[in-house]
């Protein structure tokens, strides 16, 4: 793996921020999409 040991936390770090940007965008659209009809 190109990550190091010491990387790792940030790594950790970045995925949970990517996630929990990706389920809030996604809650976001299904809010609009159903207040939409």
């Amino acid at each position: 793996s190109t990550f190091g040991r010491d990387d790792l936390p940030i790594v950790r770090l970045l995925t949970d921020r990517a996630w929990q940007f990706i389920l809030d965008t996604e809650a976001h659209r299904g809010r609009d999409e159903n207040s939409a009809e």
